[in-house]
């Protein structure tokens, strides 16, 4: 995307809705090589259909294969709008480097750019129901038969499911869960696939913790190896300020100290998100990435970059 077309769409404010981010979808990749795919999502509680784009990339030499999506939560918009705005720039460093990449450009298309979740929440909620969020991708099974969807700082149980798993019972994923997981498991379908992939990016901003709408700021949720990312962490503090010593989120109030974000910005969550699922799947590098909500859109899309681009350049070194 040219940079004057850009710079206007961020400055008022982002891509207006997932209907012109399908525009940008079939402009700016109409060249890329690769399998372009938009499927619908239909909500019973909304007037239309939803469409879900994403792109597999089919650089000149696959070294392997790096998953990204944006806004889940669809009022975090950040993800996005890098992915639709600098998709170019993107594919074309991972064609260069010789990576594949499975982007997954909005992963709540009814929410993008408004909402948290989708039309069926409002609804659920109404009734009394309760609501499975839409990142609800993994269950754990503890020792004694328990069944959970967050171990938090934990890495004890006995086994792993996919969400969708038909072995679980009452489990009621929104829409835009079980599409996710049928596109994943239509392509990853042995081990040997997810042994393809080296990394998942999961594009989030932090709108709900306390100062997340004062200033901006950066932190990340990640497993493994941390120390790996500290030139990575040390780019994105050129840009904002990386939070520390504090609780956010869903772990606000922290039920154990270790919830709290390290000196580094990281808090290591086995939360049954689609990058804990990756993680279980052997993806060493399994990355959840955030921006405050007070942080500009330009900026936040600039942190973002900094981290799909450092975690291609860690994997090239390493591939």
């Amino acid at each position: 995307m040219i940079n004057k077309e850009r710079g206007e769409i961020l400055k008022r404010g982002g891509i207006a809705d997932i209907f012109e981010g399908q525009k940008i979808f079939g402009r700016e990749f109409a060249l890329t090589s690769g399998r372009k795919t938009v499927s619908p999502l239909a909500y019973k509680t909304a007037d239309r259909v939803f469409p879900y784009l994403r792109l597999i990339t089919k650089p000149p030499k696959n070294r392997g294969r790096i998953i990204l999506r944006g806004s889940i939560h669809g009022d975090e918009i950040p993800g996005t709008n890098t992915l639709l705005l600098y998709g170019s720039e993107i594919v074309e460093r991972a064609n260069t480097l010789g990576f594949s990449l499975d982007i997954h450009f909005c992963g709540n298309p009814y929410g993008f750019p408004r909402d948290r979740y989708n039309s069926q929440y409002t609804a659920d909620l109404a009734r009394g129901k309760k609501y499975l969020g839409n990142n609800d991708f993994l269950r754990y099974e503890l020792s004694d038969g328990t069944i959970v969807d967050d171990l938090g700082k934990s890495n004890d149980f006995k086994n792993w499911y996919w969400s969708t798993d038909r072995r679980l019972k009452g489990v009621d994923l929104p829409v835009e869960t079980r599409l996710a997981q049928k596109l994943l498991r239509s392509e990853y379908r042995t081990k040997a696939d997810w042994q393809q992939v080296k990394a998942i990016i999961d594009l989030h901003a932090d709108k709900i913790s306390p100062g997340s709408m004062a200033k901006a700021a950066a932190y990340h949720y990640a497993m493994g190896d941390l120390s790996v990312y500290q030139p990575i962490v040390t780019e994105i503090k050129k840009i904002v300020p990386v939070w520390s010593g504090m609780a956010v989120g869903v772990t606000v109030p922290p039920s154990d100290s270790e919830m709290v974000i390290d000196e580094n910005g990281f808090i290591v969550r086995h939360d049954g998100s689609l990058p804990d699922l990756a993680f279980r799947e052997g993806v060493r590098q399994a990355i959840t990435t955030e921006t405050a909500g007070a942080t500009p859109l330009e900026k936040a899309c600039e942190v973002n970059l900094v981290w799909i681009f450092g975690i291609m350049d860690l994997l090239a070194k390493e591939v």
